[in-house]
C-alpha cells in the first residue's frame, strides 16, 4: 500500500511541474517577497546627566584646635530616558502577484549615561608639629554617579490588511488554476540601548609641607625669544615625594585618599641663551622660539626645520649657557633664485638673488644641466657642478660666469636655455633648492620656470 501511494505522490508532483513549465512561470516570481510601507524613525536619545561638582581645594595650618574640613564631591544627575521609536509609515497593502511584509517599527533611542559624580577637594597643609596634624578632620569623599536613563521602547511595524489572497490563472489551454499569496507583519522597532551608570567621583587628596611659610610660584617652563637673549633665565620647581599613610597622621574619622604627597625641596635652575650669529634673532627667528622645561634638569628644544650650530657651557652647578654660532630656517634658506641673465658670449653672467644674504656661512653649490644647439646643428651638453673659480659673491647676490663654461661662445649669443639646481649645506644637512628652467633670448627678460 505504502508503494502505491509513493507513486501516486510522484504522479501529481510530474503533473504540477508540467503545468508550470506549460505556462512559463519560474519558481523566484512566486517566491519574491515585497516590502510595503516605511520604516520607522528612531526615538531620541535622551540627554547625559550633569556631572556634579568637584569639591573645594583648601589651604590650612595646622594648630592645636580641631579643624573640620567638608570638602565632598556633589552627586551626578540621572541621565533621561531615549525616546520611543516611531511607528512604520504608509502602512498600506496592495494585492498582486507576490507575497508581502510590512516595514518594521523605528528603533526606541538610546538612554543617556548618568552623570559622574564630582570629586572631593584637595587640601595643602602647612605644619610644624606633627602631632597638630590629628586635630584636622577632612570630609572629601567623592560624589556618587548617578543612574542612566532607560532604552525607549521599539515602534510598531506595518501590519497586513489582508493576511492571504488567491490569484487566478488561466493556460493557454483555457485550464484555470490558483496561486496563494501571504502578507507577514512587519517586525516592532528593537528597544533602545539603557545608559550606563556614571562613576563615583574619587577621593581628596593631601599635600604636606613641614614649614610656617607659603610655597613660592614655580616656573618649569619657558618660551624664548628674540628679547631673551643674553639674559640669565630663572626655572624652578617644587619635588614631592609621593607616600602612604596619611590616615595615620590626620583625625582618624577622614574621608580622603591614604596616599599623600609631602614637599622635599625647592629647586632652582638657570639658563642663559648667548648670540653670536652676525644676523639678529629677530631675523632669524621670526615668529619661532626655543622651548625651555625644568624637570630636575633643564632641557631645551630649539624650532623645527632650522639648522643650529651651538654648544653649552657649564658656568656653575645650576646654570648653563647655550652658545648659539649660527642658526637658519630652511625657509630662508629656499630664498634663493635667478633674477637675470645677460647673453654677452663669453661674458655672459648668470645673477643669482640670495634674499636673505646667508652666502658667508652657508656653502651653496651651483649645478647646471644643458643642451646648447650651435648654427650648425652641431649638439652640445654640459652637465656639471659650477666651478668656485667661476663663482662671485657682490653683495647678497651670486654672479655665475656661465660664459666661461667648457662650451662654445656661440652658446650666449642669441639664445640659451638651461636647468639650474643648487644644493645648500651646512656640516652634514643639505638642502636642494629647485631645479629651475631657464630660457633667455636677446632683448628679453630672463624667463623663470621653478620645477
Amino acid at each position: 500500500m505504502g508503494t502505491s501511494m509513493s507513486k501516486k505522490r510522484e504522479k501529481v508532483f510530474l503533473f504540477t511541474l508540467a503545468l508550470l513549465l506549460s505556462l512559463g512561470f519560474s519558481q523566484a516570481s512566486y517566491s519574491q517577497w515585497v516590502k510595503f510601507g516605511g520604516t520607522g524613525k528612531t526615538g531620541f536619545h535622551g540627554q547625559r546627566g550633569t556631572p556634579g561638582q568637584d569639591g573645594r581645594n583648601v589651604v590650612v595650618q595646622a594648630a592645636d584646635e580641631n579643624i573640620y574640613l567638608r570638602l565632598r564631591g556633589g552627586d551626578g544627575s540621572t541621565g533621561r530616558d531615549g525616546g520611543r521609536g516611531n511607528d512604520g509609515f504608509n502602512c498600506w497593502q496592495r494585492r498582486g502577484e507576490w507575497n508581502m511584509v510590512g516595514a518594521s517599527g523605528g528603533t526606541g533611542g538610546h538612554g543617556g549615561k548618568g552623570g559622574n559624580g564630582g570629586n572631593g577637594g584637595n587640601t595643602t597643609i602647612y605644619y610644624t608639629d606633627v602631632d597638630q596634624l590629628a586635630n584636622i578632620n577632612i570630609d572629601a569623599e567623592g560624589g556618587r554617579g548617578s543612574f542612566g536613563g532607560r532604552g525607549g521602547s521599539g515602534g510598531r511595524p506595518c501590519f497586513c490588511t489582508y493576511r492571504s489572497w488567491r490569484v487566478r490563472y488561466e493556460d493557454r489551454n483555457g485550464k484555470v488554476f490558483y496561486r496563494d499569496f501571504q502578507c507577514f507583519a512587519g517586525e516592532r522597532g528593537k528597544v533602545g540601548r539603557p545608559g550606563q551608570n556614571g562613576r563615583n567621583g574619587s577621593l581628596g587628596s593631601v599635600k604636606l609641607i613641614n614649614s610656617e611659610n607659603p610655597l613660592q610660584p614655580t616656573r618649569r617652563s619657558l618660551v624664548v625669544g628674540p628679547s631673551h637673549f643674553d639674559r640669565n633665565l630663572l626655572l624652578s620647581q617644587n619635588i614631592w615625594e609621593k607616600r602612604r599613610g596619611l590616615l595615620n597622621l590626620i583625625h582618624p574619622n577622614s574621608m580622603v585618599s591614604n596616599d599623600y604627597l609631602s614637599f622635599v625641596k625647592r629647586i632652582e635652575k638657570i639658563i642663559s641663551f648667548k648670540w653670536e650669529t652676525e644676523r639678529s634673532p629677530e631675523d632669524v627667528l621670526k615668529q619661532n622660539s626655543i622651548k625651555v622645561t625644568l624637570n630636575q634638569n633643564i632641557s631645551y628644544k630649539f624650532p623645527k626645520n632650522f639648522w643650529i650650530d651651538s654648544y653649552e657651557k657649564r658656568i656653575s652647578e645650576d646654570h648653563k649657557e647655550v652658545v648659539i654660532n649660527n642658526m637658519i630656517s630652511l625657509k630662508d634658506l629656499s630664498k634663493i633664485t635667478p633674477v637675470a641673465m645677460e647673453l654677452q658670449g663669453e661674458d655672459t653672467t648668470l645673477i643669482i638673488k640670495d634674499f636673505e644674504g646667508l652666502g658667508e656661512f652657508i656653502k651653496t653649490d651651483f649645478f647646471i644641466d644643458t643642451k646648447w644647439r650651435l648654427e650648425d646643428d652641431y649638439w652640445e651638453y654640459f652637465k656639471g657642478k659650477v666651478p668656485e673659480d667661476l663663482i662671485e659673491m657682490v653683495g647678497d647676490s651670486i654672479h655665475l660666469k656661465v660664459g666661461q663654461l667648457p662650451v662654445r661662445a656661440k652658446s650666449f649669443k642669441k639664445k640659451s636655455s638651461l636647468t639650474l639646481r643648487i644644493k645648500r649645506s651646512f656640516k652634514e644637512k643639505v638642502l636642494k633648492v629647485g631645479p629651475f628652467s631657464l630660457k633667455k633670448s636677446k632683448g628679453r627678460p630672463l624667463e623663470v620656470i621653478k620645477k
